[in-house]
């Protein structure tokens, strides 16, 4: 074999095996490509996976305060509620009602209360024969000061009241936002707002009646979509919840 023959088949090995290298090397970046592609899928999975867990972690937060709020505000508080802050929270109503109706029956945009005479004036009312200007003004000044003592009062009770709310260990964070903004209407929005207070008053009064928790509560709470917290669906026996 001469010398030409022998390097001309060297060569041809030799490109034999680039071109096996090559098919190797090809498959390599195939499968390497492959590779990072499944790690990308799993990591996308993976994310899509703990963001479906937040979302949902979430909702079920946000439903359970919502039916913290729900039950707070149209069930009222659980079985353990105090009777007796009940009953003073009911008193104190009652008494920012009547302050609120007296601070302003005694002075108010349109009337006064003359405490000497025991009636009411006009604003536009400045005597007669009988009562001089100034024996008008001195007594709608002594009706204007007790209005003002009346609503200071008044605002006392407001104070003492939220008092009652941020120190009742029993109350949610939530029922006691709640029982914040009521206490806020009673203690700021005049003889209304003191209504609304009674009429908050008697509503955790008859949420508390245990006919309308063994009855009627549950019914609302199946309504709203929110679990029952105190009569299971599957119980007929009311009466073991409240012994």
């Amino acid at each position: 074999m001469s010398a030409q023959e022998s390097l001309s088949d060297w060569n041809d090995r030799e490109s034999e095996k680039d071109k096996h290298r090559g098919e190797r090397k090809s498959e390599d970046d195939v499968a390497q490509q492959l590779q990072e592609q499944e790690e990308l899928s799993e990591k996308d999975n993976s994310n899509e996976s703990n963001n479906s867990d937040d979302k949902s972690n979430s909702a079920t937060t946000g439903n359970m305060l919502q039916g913290n709020y729900i039950n707070t505000v149209l069930f009222g508080p659980g079985p353990k509620a105090s009777k007796k802050k009940e009953s003073n929270g009911t008193i104190l109503a009652i008494l920012g009602l009547g302050t609120a109706k007296a601070s302003a029956k005694m002075f108010n945009n349109n009337t006064w209360y003359n405490l000497e005479a025991g009636r009411s004036y006009s604003q536009k009312y400045y005597g007669n024969k009988y009562q001089s200007a100034e024996d008008i003004s001195a007594a709608k000044g002594l009706s204007r000061n007790v209005s003002r003592g009346l609503k200071v009062f008044g605002f006392g009770i407001g104070l003492w009241s939220q008092y009652n709310i941020l120190s009742d260990n029993k109350m949610s964070t939530g029922q006691k936002e709640i029982e914040t903004g009521s206490n806020f209407i009673s203690t700021f929005g005049g003889v209304y707002g003191a209504a609304w207070g009674i009429g908050w008053e008697v509503g955790r009064t008859i949420t508390q009646i245990p006919w309308y928790r063994q009855n009627i509560r549950p019914l609302l709470q199946d309504l709203q979509g929110i679990p029952r917290d105190e009569v299971p669906k599957s119980s007929t026996e009311f009466d073991k919840y409240y012994q």
